[in-house]
């Protein structure tokens, strides 16, 4: 490192405004996860996708595929590093955002802190949408705004989507392309993104803004990250 000073980039703070924006929205207009919740519920207990094979894949096989795929080469990246294998700096560096990023956002802030603590109920567990969360101790929930701590869900509950940062996550191997590729990378990255978001919307696993503001949490950490490395981008 050149220096010790820690300077914040223009992204980063570009990342953190769009993360406090979304924040900000989904706190103070609650009505608009409703709103979509509402649009995907058929009645009954059902949602749009609750029967849908190819939602249900993209909630278990595909995004255990993804962490696998991750476990696999972050445990190949420890191998190689121990065995002094020469791996370029850019390539280290780059490694170093998205397992720093997997790390610190998806496994920490993500899945041990927001959705084991801040006990938002999913859609299927609101008395609104029959209350019924098979396999859960949680049933007849009320709603609960986004950031609003509560005591609605036990445990692996809606606030944020593990799944919509898991696929952000996968977003940032777009680094990995050539410059000149980079942008199309990242325009697929986030058109899946959506997709999957979408999907566990549709099975009435999460709301709105749960899947919108896992992906942004992804991308403040990842910025945050790069710019206490001082990798330039």
């Amino acid at each position: 490192m050149k220096n010790a000073n820690f300077q914040i980039s223009r992204w980063t703070i570009g990342a953190l405004a769009l993360l406090a924006v979304a924040s900000a929205v989904f706190y103070y207009f609650p009505q608009i996860d409703l709103f979509f919740a509402r649009e995907m519920y058929l009645g009954d207990g059902k949602f749009l996708l609750s029967d849908s094979k190819l939602a249900a894949f993209f909630h278990g096989p595909l995004d255990m595929a993804i962490k696998g795929g991750f476990a696999v080469a972050f445990l190949v990246y420890l191998i190689l590093c121990a065995i002094k294998f020469k791996i370029p700096r850019q390539v280290h560096e780059k490694l170093w955002v998205l397992f720093g990023t997997i790390i610190v956002a998806e496994l920490v802030i993500i899945n041990w802190l927001l959705k084991n603590h801040w006990g938002r109920p999913r859609p299927v567990q609101l008395a609104e949408f029959s209350g019924r969360a098979a396999g859960t101790a949680e049933h007849n929930a009320h709603f609960e705004p986004a950031w609003r701590m509560s005591h609605e869900c036990i445990s692996n509950c809606s606030f944020t989507s593990g799944h919509a940062a898991n696929v952000a996550c996968l977003a940032l191997l777009a680094l990995f392309l050539p410059p000149r590729w980079r942008p199309l990378g990242t325009v697929l990255a986030v058109i899946f993104v959506i997709v999957v978001g979408f999907m566990r919307m549709s099975r009435g696993a999460h709301f709105l803004s749960d899947v919108t503001i896992s992906p942004l949490i992804v991308l403040a950490t990842a910025m945050i990250i790069k710019d206490v490395l001082k990798i330039k981008a």
